[in-house]
């Protein structure tokens, strides 16, 4: 594994996460020095150390509650053969990276002096205003298949944009500025479409209105057999319930 394939994987896991809690068990295969790396770029931070832990005190390996005092660390097993087992507190490390980080970190590469913003709705970060050679272009973050860098309707995979070496991490400036001088994406106005939810409201609206005819229309049956549906109607017409519909459509529904 390298540190490439490292910053890939902790990416793809924030498309799912908003917030990514790494223990001592996952990263202890990643390429020495990594962890440390990633944290002084600002990438991973410290979290608190983990509560409980994979028990390696038989083949079992039951994940348990940790006790820990100033210098050590245990766990006590429910079979008294075994008893306490010794925990290295190194293996109670854990480290977060967030996308609010991953934000703060990719504002900072860039030389972007405004503080990412998100958008609550969407999930997407504003980064702020990049200068290339011909435009400026407003750079968003977006997380939903993958994390993307969005520059004037382009949307292009984060890792992409990233140059990655041992020792090294930074965004590929010069990629950046190549998506900010191409022509903006001219996207057509989408045809409203009312929302589900507003639809099913005015159903249920509707619902409602035919129900208070079609009990109204009893009454008067009731009190008025004589007279006709089209009578009846025009009386409800008047009404309030009739909610400024004409007699022919309160005919058509009041009647159930």
């Amino acid at each position: 594994m390298t540190l490439a394939d490292v910053i890939s994987e902790l990416l793809q896991r924030l498309t799912a996460e908003k917030e990514c809690v790494l223990g001592w068990e996952q990263v202890r295969h990643w390429p020495d020095g990594t962890v440390d790396f990633l944290v002084t770029v600002g990438l991973l931070k410290a979290t608190h150390p983990a509560m409980e832990i994979e028990c390696n005190g038989c083949v079992e390996q039951c994940l348990m509650p940790v006790e820990v005092r100033p210098t050590l660390a245990f766990v006590v097993c429910g079979d008294a053969a075994i008893g306490r087992i010794k925990i290295p507190l190194e293996r109670l490390r854990q480290w977060q990276l967030s996308r609010d980080g991953l934000a703060k970190w990719l504002t900072g590469e860039l030389g972007i002096k405004d503080k990412p913003e998100l958008d609550k709705t969407t999930g997407v970060y504003t980064i702020g205003n990049f200068k290339g050679s011909k435009r400026i272009g407003r750079l968003a973050l977006g997380f939903v298949d993958s994390v993307v860098l969005r520059i004037a309707g382009h949307e292009l995979p984060l890792v992409e944009m990233l140059a990655v070496s041992v020792g090294t991490l930074s965004v590929d400036r010069a990629a950046v500025m190549n998506v900010v001088d191409m022509p903006p994406v001219v996207q057509k106005e989408p045809r409203y479409k009312p929302s589900d939810a507003r639809r099913e409201v005015r159903k249920l609206e509707t619902a409602a209105m035919y129900k208070q005819w079609q009990s109204e229309y009893r009454k008067l049956k009731k009190a008025n057999p004589g007279k006709s549906d089209s009578w009846i109607a025009g009386k409800i017409a008047k009404m309030e319930i009739a909610q400024g519909r004409d007699s022919e459509t309160i005919r058509k529904n009041m009647v159930r």
